[in-house]
């Protein structure tokens, strides 16, 4: 038993001597995890930064040209020279001071007093309005027969308004006028001055005016621009004749691309004096502009009173090499109502017309126009008018004041006219314009010569700041006399005439200016229309008080 034991224990002695080398070796089964073999650490490589060189640019030859219209700059100037209000009496053409809410009074040595007032107020970008008065008289009899008198009062009110929610303006005006003027009496000594009727010595002359315009300030739906137009006014004299003017007009216009335009005006003048006229146009037209041509072309069909025509519209210009000059060339047809308005302001001393006939009028003309250099520019042409039921003024030989015209009318009259304009300015410190109108009047059917007419006008202004607080204004009118007929019947034509105006203008302070005018200072009593003589030298000065005069920067 003992030996059992003995042999049991020296078993599990060897057992235990054996494992211990069989513990100490590695363990084969794989343990869960990464195991690193190696210091090497894998990384992303940093890009390397794209740098962008600039490429040198490749001449471009085909330079895009953008057309630039340069607002015409030329001075218009009436063709007419009224005698019922000689040149020498405009003395407001120049205004040193820029506000128009002024007070300019005066007293010259014809018995003449001056008053001119303008008021304006508004914001001047939405609204605005301005009420203007002007009155002046004079009066030379140095005897009982030449009493050349003058008077003209005027009043005026204008305004516009944005319209909300809206691309219009509202324009509109409002305007009434009185003129006076006697028939000179002093070559009429057959008859003394109580011989005749108090009512046919003096011409009075009566206008009110009302005006409404819709101004749109961008195209409306689908690309249009429209700019309606409402006109109606009453003229009437001292002898009860009067005479009432509708005007209504509509003018379209689509731009299509870049250079085309499509333009349709509608037209109705309704004309009533003693009788009506009316007259209708449609006037559908094209323009094409380009950079060195432009070309605007249509038709006007017209129905006037029971006359039908269909005139042209067509005016082409094209710029030189330069584009300094441009060629002009045209041909164009309208027609001219030839209202009791119209020929009285031409001509104050004429009788009352019986009738009133419309006038159709062909134009056709060629010219050259352009800049020297950016302070001149300048414009010659020279065209050729065709008038059919042309007015003319000829003088009542057989009536009592023989100062008096009538007027007639020739069935057709062909007019060449050679026109030449130019203008040269300084800023604001110097302006210079001169206006050359020579007409040669042919192929008359009815009457002899184209009576009352000028062959030869030429007319010249300029303006000069002698220092910033002095102003210098001068006129100078030349012309060559119409014919008229005299005493027994026969073809005469009146001398003609050279009238040089001078005016000053001191400012003493922004409210308080001096002015000074000087007319006629040839003192040549000339006639534009035959024994209607102006008055000679005269002279006038006042002064002038604006208001709300803002400091200059």
């Amino acid at each position: 038993m003992r030996k059992k034991v003995m042999l049991s224990l020296l078993v599990a002695f060897l057992l235990g001597v054996l494992s211990q080398p069989l513990l100490a070796q590695p363990d084969t089964v794989a343990a869960s995890g990464v195991t690193i073999v190696s210091s090497f650490r894998p990384t992303l490589k940093q890009a390397s930064k794209i740098n962008f060189s600039a490429m040198s640019l490749t001449a471009d030859t085909n330079r895009s040209v953008l057309p630039y219209r340069i607002p015409d700059r030329q001075l218009v100037l009436d063709y007419s020279i009224r005698a019922i209000q000689p040149l020498a009496y405009t003395t407001d053409t120049v205004k040193p001071f820029s506000n128009r809410s002024f007070v300019k009074v005066g007293y010259g040595n014809l018995r003449n007093p001056y008053l001119r007032v303008g008021i304006e107020g508004g914001n001047g970008g939405t609204k605005g309005f301005s009420l203007s008065g002007r009155y002046l008289s004079l009066t030379q009899h140095p005897d009982a027969k030449d009493m050349r008198y003058y008077r003209n009062g005027e009043v005026k009110a204008s305004g516009y308004t944005q319209l909300k929610r809206a691309s219009y303006k509202l324009l509109s005006s409002v305007e009434y006028r009185n003129e006076r003027v006697n028939n000179n009496l002093l070559y009429d000594s057959a008859r003394s001055l109580s011989a005749f009727p108090k009512d046919s010595l003096r011409q009075e002359f009566s206008l009110l005016h009302a005006q409404v315009q819709l101004l749109s300030t961008a195209p409306v739906g689908s690309g249009i621009t429209l700019n309606p137009l409402v006109r109606v006014y009453q003229f009437f004299d001292a002898k009860k004749n009067a005479e009432t003017y509708l005007q209504l007009q509509a003018p379209l216009q689509k731009q299509i691309g870049d250079s085309w335009w499509v333009q349709t005006v509608f037209s109705v003048q309704a004309l009533r004096y003693k009788h009506q006229n009316t007259l209708l146009s449609i006037t559908p037209s094209v323009r094409y502009q380009h950079s060195s041509f432009q070309v605007w072309a249509g038709v006007s069909p017209t129905w006037n009173t029971g006359r039908f025509a269909a005139l042209p519209q067509l005016a082409v210009t094209y710029a030189l090499p330069g584009k300094k000059s441009s060629l002009m060339a045209g041909w164009n047809g309208r027609w001219n109502q030839n209202s009791y308005r119209e020929l009285a302001s031409l001509n104050p001393w004429i009788w009352a017309p019986t009738a009133l006939r419309t006038s159709r009028i062909t134009e056709r003309y060629l010219g050259v126009k352009g800049q020297v250099n950016s302070q001149m520019d300048y414009d010659l042409r020279a065209q050729l008018l065709t008038t059919e039921d042309a007015p003319l003024f000829l003088n009542d030989t057989s009536h009592s004041p023989a100062s008096a015209f009538r007027v007639i009318y020739e069935e057709r009259l062909e007019q060449l006219q050679l026109q030449a304009r130019i203008a040269y300015r300084i800023a604001t410190q110097f302006s210079f314009s001169s206006q050359l109108l020579f007409t040669y009047f042919f192929k008359p059917r009815v009457q002899p010569v184209a009576w009352g007419l000028l062959p030869l006008e030429w007319q010249s202004s300029f303006r000069l700041a002698l220092t910033d607080e002095l102003w210098l204004q001068s006129d100078l009118v030349i012309f060559k006399g119409a014919h008229y007929r005299d005493r027994n019947n026969k073809i005469a034509r009146s001398a003609g005439a050279a009238d040089l105006n001078a005016g000053l203008t001191f400012a003493i302070s922004r409210s308080f200016q001096v002015w000074a005018q000087f007319n006629n200072l040839f003192n040549q009593p000339y006639q534009r229309w035959n024994l209607n003589p102006v008055v000679g030298f005269n002279c006038s000065g006042g002064i002038v008080f604006s208001f709300d005069q803002k400091k200059k920067p």
